[in-house]
């Protein structure tokens, strides 16, 4: 019986703010989908598709923007009843801990691929000068050589970008075949 008891004091306290909550969505919703509507029948009104034809571009503008305002209603909306019940705040916190560490990841990628090539450059550096022959599978120049790569241009004039820590691997396996076998 006090189960029972607990059950419904909890609900006459929370349910309350779940009608509440409910409420303001279906306002919300319904006034950025209306929205959305009158401003997509404004643009077509105005004629904002001549506009944009005239400006040069190929595509009508007006559904694209009136979708941006709904959705931009709709957040507007979620954000509300997240601040109305004081939930908007860990949310935020939550997120940014998610960017955070969603861009330490991306960052820790980033420096995988670059501090190898970055060592590998700086002992070519001094080999490689921009218009001297390559020695590569790849016959051709040196065009330019940047803080990771380094930019060949072949016979035909293509271009082909050529990351150093390849170029040192590629260098490794060559001397490794010239060397005398014991």
């Amino acid at each position: 019986m006090l189960w029972a008891t607990l059950t419904v004091d909890v609900l006459k306290g929370f349910l309350p703010q779940v009608i509440e909550a409910v409420i303001y969505a279906f306002v919300g919703f319904t006034i950025a989908r209306a929205t959305g509507r009158v401003l997509l029948h404004a643009w077509r009104e105005v004629q904002l598709d001549a506009l944009t034809r005239f400006v040069g571009l190929r595509t009508f503008v007006g559904p694209l923007l009136s979708r941006v305002v709904e959705y931009a209603l709709y957040i507007a909306t979620i954000g509300f009843i997240l601040y109305r019940f004081n939930i908007l705040r860990a949310i935020l916190i939550g997120l940014g801990v998610i960017a955070g560490f969603l861009a330490l990841a991306s960052i820790s990628l980033w420096l995988v691929d670059f501090l190898p090539n970055l060592i590998a450059g700086m002992r070519y550096r001094t080999a490689l000068r921009a218009g001297k022959a390559a020695g590569l599978p790849i016959k051709g120049k040196v065009h330019h050589w940047g803080i990771t790569n380094v930019v060949l241009v072949s016979e035909n004039q293509n271009y082909y970008y050529v990351p150093y820590r390849w170029l040192s691997r590629h260098t490794q396996k060559e001397k490794e075949k010239k060397k005398p076998k014991k």
